[in-house]
């Protein structure tokens, strides 16, 4: 018997009555040592009799979960009880307690009617199964292992499970290709991974590494927007075929091949356009890059073609073709230019750059600086261009630094009218078999360079029907086998210019109903007249409507291999020599006529008045 402390001795005596009998209870410890705990969970001497009882007490009637287990109590007589008693609930079933009890039931699963097959969280694929001993039947995943193929997925729909490829950038096609919606690189139609049938879009070539675009399953060039389109015959891509060259500088494998590619892209985006050539590095064999052209270039209105050189030169590119043209090598449209470029001729026979101007709007000069023109081929026969710049149209050319060697004429100005201007800051004409320089309409400035070793210098007016213009200043005539100057209609200027070794320096004999005006100055010191073959001068015939203006000009040292007849019989005359009729107006003031073989001045003449004074 369980004995009372001394504290509760004294309360007990000092209480009037104490009630134990019927206390609530979790075990026999809450009760009185003569008392256990009831399975109703009171104190009762009952309970304390009751077969097997233990310290614990009786354990209440019913059904709860103990780690997984159903756990039991039955009810017995009175405060007795039996239990508890611990049981497993059956296969696919689990213990759950609700409202105070506790039962096995089935464990949840996606399986049931209607459903044969699952997913596993891990993505197995799982077969269903109904147990039927289990009161209410129950559904359970009753094998499950990994698709066979290793490309597919555990795929739930329908109230099924398979395994299925991936969806997501899934083809059908093995090796198909096409562009990533990014443009950025080529995808291939590959299994997902080694031995499945699966396909789907995986990276294949990266179009970007290259700084090229994805376009139907090729890596080609960007667009490009212009203004410049550049042309490299080295590093640069044909057209047709991938990269499709778009003309940029960047990446080089986007520069067209040839100047012909450069000019159509430019031409079609219009005026403001460029053509640049480019490629030149100081490791290029030969020290130029040469475009071989398939045939003849055009450079629209308001077009540019040029190089990528600093300051335009013309040892850095040169253009040709294997073409035997008949047409200009060059063709440029008003407010065009070039610069910066050797055109070397192969095998034509048409002009080497002709201004293209057809229309009376096309008024807008063209640009031509640092160009260079070799008209004459190699080999037997020699082709020849038949003018190396031709001028013609309603546009007139502002050159500089342009250079022409070897032409039939090297050039030619022929405009559509009178007014038309055109000018030339250092040139070289020179080699040409018929003259170095003919104006035939127009108007024609020179400023320095030198007209040198021509069959003839200048003609002027010798063709056609105009009242052509040409005047030049400090411009050298030197070594023209013929006459260095021969105006026939029109006006001839010349100012400060040096005549040098020339066959006759200045020749002036108007065309029948022609006349001409003709001022030649300053030519004198180190820009004297000396060393024609065939007088300075010849003035012949020049006739009423004509004038002459000769000033501060110095003649010397100058022969003659042409007869004239006068009354003392035939005369040359190394200076000057006119032949009636005479110019109606003559100016010659300050002139020096010295030292020239045969006559200083010849006039051949019976009839008229000439008047040298001055």
């Amino acid at each position: 018997m369980r004995r009372l402390g001394f504290p509760v001795l004294l309360a007990l005596f000092s209480a009037c009555t104490v009630t134990t009998t019927g206390a609530p209870c979790g075990s026999d410890l809450n009760c009185p040592s003569d008392q256990g705990c009831g399975s109703d969970g009171t104190c009762s001497a009952a309970a304390l009799a009751c077969p097997g009882h233990s310290e614990s007490g009786e354990c209440v009637p019913g059904t709860s979960c103990d780690s997984g287990r159903l756990v039991t109590c039955s009810a017995g007589p009175g405060a007795c009880s039996t239990g508890p008693v611990a049981s497993d609930c059956p296969a696919h079933q689990q213990c759950a307690a609700a409202g105070g009890s506790a039962s096995c039931s089935c464990i949840p699963s996606r399986c049931g009617p209607g459903t044969p097959s699952v997913c596993t969280p891990a993505g197995e694929l799982a077969s269903c199964a109904q147990d039927l001993s289990a009161p209410a039947g129950c559904w359970y995943e009753a094998s499950s292992a990994p698709c066979a193929d290793p490309g597919t997925v555990c795929v739930e729909s329908g109230g099924a499970a398979t395994c299925a490829c991936p969806t997501a950038d899934a083809c059908t096609e093995l090796d198909a290709t096409r562009c990533s919606p990014a443009g950025d690189q080529i995808l291939r139609c590959l299994p997902v991974v080694a031995g499945s049938a699966c396909l789907a879009w995986q990276p294949g070539t990266s179009c970007a590494d290259g700084g090229l675009v994805c376009s139907a399953s090729e890596c080609v060039c960007p667009a490009n927007p212009g203004p410049t389109f550049v042309a490299d015959p080295v590093g640069g891509s044909p057209g047709g075929v991938a990269p499709r060259p778009t003309g940029l500088l960047s990446p080089v494998a986007c520069r067209f091949r040839t100047l012909t590619e450069a000019l159509a892209a430019a031409n079609a985006r219009g005026a403001g356009s460029t053509a640049t050539a480019a490629g030149w590095s100081a490791a290029v064999p030969g020290g130029t890059v040469l475009f071989s052209e398939p045939g003849g270039l055009v450079v629209g209105a308001g077009v540019t073609l040029a190089t990528d050189d600093p300051a335009p030169a013309t040892g850095h590119y040169a253009i040709t073709t294997s073409a035997a043209l008949t047409v200009p090598l060059v063709e440029i449209g008003p407010g065009g230019a070039m610069s910066g470029f050797e055109v070397r001729n192969a095998a034509s026979s048409g002009d080497g750059v002709r201004t293209s101007c057809p229309a009376s709007v096309d008024t807008l000069p063209v640009s031509l600086s640092a160009i260079r023109i070799t008209a004459a081929s190699g080999g037997t026969p020699v082709a020849r261009l038949a003018a190396g710049v031709s001028v013609s149209g309603h546009c007139g050319a502002s050159m500089s630094d342009v250079i022409v060697e070897g032409a039939g004429t090297g050039l030619l100005v022929g405009s559509a009218a009178p007014g038309i201007a055109s000018s030339a800051v250092a040139p070289r004409v020179t080699g040409s078999t018929v003259a170095g320089v003919a104006v035939v309409e127009g108007t024609l400035t020179f400023t320095g360079g030198t007209i040198d070793a021509n069959a003839a210098g200048v003609l002027v007016g010798t063709t056609g029907t105009g009242a052509p213009s040409f005047s030049a200043t400090v411009t050298t005539f030197s070594g023209n086998s013929g006459d260095a100057i021969h105006v026939v209609r029109g006006t001839v200027f010349t100012d400060a210019c040096p005549y040098v070794n020339n066959g006759t320096h200045v020749h002036a004999q108007p065309a029948t109903g022609a006349a001409v005006s003709l001022t030649v100055q300053n030519s004198a010191g180190p820009a004297k007249m000396t060393g024609a073959t065939n007088s300075a001068f010849r003035l012949l015939a020049m006739g009423g409507g004509s004038t002459l203006v000769l000033s501060g000009n110095e003649v010397v040292g100058n022969s003659a291999i042409q007869d004239y007849n006068v009354a003392t019989g035939q005369r040359r005359g190394g200076g000057l020599v006119f032949t009636a009729p005479f110019p109606s107006s003559v100016a010659f003031r300050g002139n020096s006529v010295h030292q020239n073989s045969w006559d200083q001045v010849l006039v051949a003449a019976s009839l008229g008045t000439l008047d040298l004074r001055g």
